[in-house]
């Protein structure tokens, strides 16, 4: 398993939209469901195994956000080459209203 953690200064709720953009390594998740989340929820990563990168770029409730840090994991129980996020990794781009 591996997670890391992108962090919101500013409370998700006055965003406008959020994105999550992936580029990974489609090995196959093993026997795992629900091989890469945010906060909890499941995200189309890497789907199928056709050993090949692809680019995902998937729309993000607010409700899902958290101010403070915000878990992305990614699990696979592949014994050889399974999943890999690519550099530069996954990205939660958020669009915020104008602070005043």
């Amino acid at each position: 398993m591996a997670g890391t953690r992108s962090t919101l200064d500013i409370e998700p709720a006055r965003s406008q939209a959020a994105h999550l953009h992936v580029r990974a390594w489609t090995g196959g998740p093993g026997r795992v469901q629900d091989c890469f989340t945010l906060n909890g929820r499941a995200f189309p990563v890497a789907e199928g195994n056709a050993h090949e990168p692809v680019y995902g770029w998937f729309p993000v409730e607010p409700t899902l956000l958290r101010r403070g840090p915000n878990l992305i994991r990614l699990l696979s129980d592949t014994e050889h080459h399974g999943i890999e996020i690519l550099l530069p990794g996954p990205a939660l781009m958020v669009r915020f209203e104008a602070l005043d």
